[in-house]
């Protein structure tokens, strides 16, 4: 293979990646935009049936191989909470953990507020397959589960913001 040769192969492989990626990124994108509407549409079905609200617009955070999304709801008495839903394509009990906690931290919350997205917080996990643990793991932190079958664990309550 002469040099000019071995140039053009490897300029054309580097188109053929480029167009790999490209496919694959636009994959990629539309499963987690389909993940969070079916996270968004399976948690707005729950809390219908429990008499609240919807609130405003979702708001969606991306973060590396996962997504935040919030929304404002209004309960049956009238008050207005934010769902906190983290969305995860395989979730296991760490992560669960995790987000809980982070949902705990003040500094969190701080940084949340400032963008308009105050206290108290409904607070779920949601994700197509759970591993071993995680619906311990959302009991023992006080968090919801969902799953594209709906509510597995109801959020033991709100978390209360302490910089509102």
């Amino acid at each position: 293979m002469s040099l000019q040769t071995l140039d053009e192969y490897l300029q054309e492989l580097a188109a053929t990646r480029r167009e790999i990626e490209e496919v694959l990124g636009i994959r990629l994108y539309d499963f987690g935009a389909t993940s969070e509407e079916e996270a968004e549409s399976v948690l707005q079905h729950v809390l219908e049936n429990r008499g609240y609200r919807r609130l405003g617009e979702t708001y969606v955070l991306p973060v590396h191989d996962r997504t935040n999304m919030f929304r404002q709801f209004e309960t049956p008495t009238g008050k207005a909470v934010w769902t906190a839903v983290d969305v995860v394509f395989r979730l296991d009990a760490q992560q669960v953990e995790a987000w809980a906690q982070q949902m705990k931290s003040a500094g969190w919350q701080q940084r949340l507020a400032e963008n308009g997205v105050a206290g108290p917080y409904l607070v779920y996990s949601y994700s197509i397959r759970s591993g071993r643990g995680v619906v311990q793991a959302a009991e023992e932190e006080g968090i919801g589960l969902l799953t594209i079958r709906g509510e597995q664990v109801a959020p033991e309550g709100l978390i209360r913001s302490p910089v509102a």
